[in-house]
């Protein structure tokens, strides 16, 4: 559809590619451009060809997002394990973000797209199952976490192979649009109670919001469905605004962070301050002292040898 809509741009002189390059190359060229024949593209190469067909491109996008995006959660699982404790994760966001990636994997399945569209929705789905599991175990629910695990794969099963029919599979695909919202609005009110995120990963936000939009722009130009479509952009909205949350809590705490620091350090000097005081009056009366105890010595000495001592402490007059 592609190939006869959108024409390819020539360069008046192609430049031409060694043949060892070409024969290491040629699985992936057949793999990851399949609209264009193997020597249009690489004994005749040029970059407005290569660029010229959205399929090819928004194909090579979407294998992208499968290699950064896979271990979206990893960071998150990482500093849950950590801390072994779930503070500010939320349960219900969880099961949802579940459920949206095993809904993904059992519509994609079931209409044949692409595994550029939906890979790595199942690595994501064995650690939102890791997650959930953590997060059961440190609020000391091992029957449930046990109970969680066999019933899921009782249910995912017939969904991955074909067994439930297709408007089954999407409606629950449909069923994660107001699924979503409730998840994220549970997760945006939890942290504003808060003032923070918890022990959510930034790096995993971050990860989750650049998927929303990279899926978004894949499902408009190579999957070209319109639950897919919808389901995005959903997802891509929510994401931004907990990105944008999650950006003003941690510059709040850095700043928060820099004026207790200030606070201390002012009572480090203030205290340093006060105790040189201390020596410096403590240091004063004992030279008091110190002169005191010299006069009256002098007096002694003055007195022994025949002097009468003046008042000041001086020579003195002799005795008659």
């Amino acid at each position: 559809m592609w190939r006869s809509t959108v024409e390819p741009l020539r360069m008046s002189s192609p430049v031409a590619i060694p043949i060892p390059i070409m024969t290491t190359t040629r699985p992936l060229t057949d793999f990851l451009l399949p609209s264009y024949g193997f020597h249009d593209v690489m004994q005749h190469w040029d970059v407005e060809t290569g660029l010229s067909s959205l399929s090819s491109l928004t194909r090579v996008i979407g294998y992208l997002l499968v290699i950064t995006t896979s271990g979206l959660q990893i960071p998150h699982i990482i500093k849950v394990l950590r801390s072994r404790n779930c503070e500010g994760v939320s349960v219900l966001s969880v099961a949802i973000l579940l459920h949206s990636s095993s809904a993904n994997v059992a519509y994609c399945i079931n209409k044949n797209f692409s595994l550029s569209t939906w890979a790595e929705s199942v690595p994501l789905m064995a650690q939102y199952i890791t997650l959930m599991c953590l997060l059961l175990l440190y609020r000391g629910q091992q029957r449930n976490m046990l109970v969680f695990v066999v019933l899921y794969v009782l249910m995912m099963l017939p969904l991955m192979l074909g067994v439930v029919p297709g408007h089954v599979v999407c409606y629950l695909k449909v069923l994660t649009l107001p699924l979503t919202l409730l998840g994220k609005v549970d997760h945006i009110y939890n942290a504003y109670k808060r003032g923070g995120t918890g022990q959510m990963s930034k790096s995993s936000i971050f990860l989750l919001n650049m998927r929303s939009v990279g899926r978004l722009l894949t499902s408009l130009l190579d999957a070209r469905d319109t639950v897919l479509v919808l389901c995005y952009a959903h997802a891509c909205f929510w994401n931004t605004l907990i990105t944008c949350q999650t950006v003003y809590y941690s510059h709040r705490r850095r700043r928060r962070m820099r004026e207790e620091r200030k606070r201390r350090e002012g009572e480090r000097e203030t205290v340093a301050r006060g105790d040189s005081s201390a020596s410096e009056s403590s240091g004063s009366s004992s030279s008091d002292s110190d002169s005191e105890i010299g006069v009256e010595t002098i007096r002694r000495r003055r007195r022994y040898n025949g002097f009468t001592p003046t008042v000041d402490g001086g020579a003195g007059v002799p005795r008659n």
